[in-house]
């Protein structure tokens, strides 16, 4: 499959998820979820959604189970508006590259001092 297919389905997902999260989810925990990327195969049988929570209060983690439920809920949604045959399995990872990115920033800066 070409890369700009997949360059373009991944962010066909990307924007769709986030449509779906705005407007068809009503668990105000996935309310704030801000899907950061979408990295799918190159078959398209698969796609790793990378979210970063943006909740001001710190709440704990969603489970498991929880985040299980979303990821059927949305990939059920997706079905609906995507045009291929078949919708790729959907598996969410929370994005640390803004983590990671202040953690080596700070290591810099530790070492310039």
């Amino acid at each position: 499959m070409s890369a700009d297919r997949v360059s373009r389905v991944e962010d066909f997902i990307r924007r769709e998820i986030s449509t779906i999260i705005l407007n068809q989810v009503n668990d105000i925990r996935f309310k704030d979820f801000n899907i950061t990327a979408v990295r799918c195969s190159s078959d398209l049988s698969s796609a790793k959604i990378f979210y970063k929570q943006i909740s001001f209060n710190k709440q704990e983690p969603i489970s498991a189970l929880a985040l299980k439920k979303f990821t059927s809920l949305v990939r059920s949604k997706l079905a609906k508006s995507i045009t291929m045959k078949r919708v790729p399995t959907l598996t969410f990872f929370e994005d640390q590259a803004l983590d990671n990115y202040s953690k080596i920033t700070g290591l810099l800066d530790s070492i310039n001092d």
